[in-house]
């Protein structure tokens, strides 16, 4: 299952997020969205899933998660269900 754009715009409205990046699909790593609380910025990754998982990213590994954690500071996620209109 790949990480789906308008499922992760939909994170960032319901939680009140800053988008990091139009599109975050480039080789170099940049956390899904901010927040600043108190005049700190928080970097977090949003992730989604379906049912009983959760997407990942390409080429996902002990060492992707161990840079995630040097890179973020929360994480975010939430389920969804397909509807005929797409989700919810």
């Amino acid at each position: 299952m790949t990480q789906d754009d308008s499922r992760e715009a939909k994170q960032i409205e319901v939680f009140g997020l800053q988008k990091k990046s139009k599109n975050n699909r480039g080789s170099k790593y940049l956390p899904d969205a901010s927040i600043n609380v108190d005049g700190k910025n928080y970097n977090i990754e949003l992730k989604t899933g379906y049912k009983t998982s959760f997407s990942t990213a390409r080429g996902m590994s002990r060492d992707k998660i161990e840079s995630w954690k040097k890179e973020n500071d929360f994480y975010i996620f939430s389920k969804y269900e397909k509807t005929k209109k797409g989700f919810k």
